[in-house]
């Protein structure tokens, strides 16, 4: 496992031998639309760099609610990108903040299941069995 980027929001590590990158959020609690966006645009930069086939999503601590004008923002902009890039599936650690597991859940099921698989977990090692099933 490498660690290959750190924010003051989540880490992420390229775990080769599985094609996988996992996502650890750390404090989402004051990160802007703008911070946002402009992590998920270094995520598609890492993606083109490693072509993961898996994202694994710990988003425990994930404080951020995904309104649905972002929505429309990621499906553009980011998931094409990460299609382009080889990923196949995501799976989330679920968050303990109802409101933006919420987010995820409607920015997922609505635009993301043309593109990923997607399944939700309370168990990293589930998770990470069923990613790479």
């Amino acid at each position: 496992m490498e660690r290959i980027y750190t924010s003051p929001f989540y880490t992420i590590d390229w775990i080769a031998s599985d094609t996988m990158f996992e996502f650890h959020f750390i404090d989402t609690t004051n990160m802007s639309w703008k911070d946002f966006q402009k992590e998920l645009l270094l995520q598609v930069k890492f993606a083109h760099k490693y072509q993961p086939k898996y994202f694994f999503f710990d988003t425990q601590n994930f404080d951020f609610t995904i309104a649905p004008d972002m929505q429309d923002w990621i499906e553009t902009n980011i998931f094409a990108e990460f299609v382009k890039a080889g990923v196949l599936k995501y799976a989330y650690i679920v968050s303990k903040e109802f409101i933006s597991q919420l987010s995820i859940e409607l920015l997922m099921d609505e635009n993301v299941g043309k593109y990923f698989k997607t399944e939700y977990f309370t168990n990293e090692e589930e998770a990470k069995k069923w990613l790479l099933s």
